[in-house]
């Protein structure tokens, strides 16, 4: 598979990435065709247990927020929508992770444990 993949479904382009991933099924023709996460999640979820999917990427947090908003580095006080991506910090509210963020919060597998604010694109904080 190239570094480059084609949503089949979307035709977003992107590079599969910590933030992003590929879902891959190859055909005879086109042996790099697939769906992308965004995609994934939204057939994943849909049906009577249907969840609205924003349809975002992840957004670069505004300077400073990263200690003071998110409590960066500060244990179960950091936010759990906080990552790091090639932008720098990101929220990832509001993106294609934020329900498996959510379902990991339920289940009690995430070290970050915080909810700090409405996320973007105000950022206000709870």
């Amino acid at each position: 598979m190239s570094n480059e993949c084609k949503c089949s479904r979307c035709g977003h382009t992107f590079v599969p990435s910590l933030f992003f991933d590929f879902y891959p099924t190859p055909t005879a023709d086109d042996p790099n065709a697939g769906i992308c996460e965004r995609c994934q999640m939204e057939e994943l979820l849909s049906g009577e247990q249907a969840v609205v999917v924003l349809n975002t990427e992840p957004v670069r947090i505004p300077d400073g927020y990263g200690k003071t908003m998110c409590k960066e580095g500060q244990g179960e006080a950091t936010c759990s929508f906080l990552a790091v991506g090639a932008v720098g910090l990101v929220c990832l509210k509001c993106s294609s992770m934020e329900a498996n963020i959510r379902n990991r919060l339920r289940e009690g597998s995430m070290g970050s444990k915080g909810d700090n604010c409405s996320g973007p694109p105000d950022f206000i904080k709870k």
